[in-house]
């Protein structure tokens, strides 16, 4: 287990692969030892319900993320429509947040793609390294 101080952010994962998920929720809670609030959907439109439920219910200041980390390729919602969905949102709520595209396309349309949207923060390829994680989540890098 990685022994480090980490600062409590919201955190949403948006990835359609069971397997990734759980390699993602073992970092965070087992080797970083994660404290905040994390939270995964499997779908960019299970993703923008769940974050519209959030406002519903009064949870945004709680519980709405500081940090997105999400997938590309996915049924329902692509990563893409996503952010285009996410963007509609309050723009107090968008503008806190940090997306970072965490994926395992090596497409580079992708990441000229995802380089043209000012809410994405950083472009990933999986699997994301527990030092990464901590780095981004303690200072919200740019990457």
């Amino acid at each position: 287990m990685i022994e480090e101080a980490v600062k409590t952010q919201n955190v949403l994962f948006i990835d359609d692969d069971s397997i990734t998920n759980y390699v993602h929720e073992f970092l965070i809670s087992e080797q970083i030892n994660y404290k905040g609030n994390y939270h995964f959907c499997i779908n960019g439109l299970e993703a923008i319900e769940y974050l519209k439920e959030l406002a519903i219910n009064n949870e945004v200041e709680s519980n709405f993320p500081d940090i997105i980390f999400l997938d590309i390729n996915m049924p329902e919602l692509n990563g893409f429509g996503f952010i285009d969905e996410f963007k509609k949102l309050p723009i107090n709520l968008v503008e806190k947040t940090k997306i970072y595209i965490l994926t395992s396309s090596l497409n580079e349309s992708d990441k000229v793609k995802a380089s043209k949207y000012k809410e994405v923060n950083g472009y990933l390829l999986k699997p994301i390294d527990a030092t990464i994680l901590i780095c981004i989540i303690e200072t919200q890098t740019t990457l």
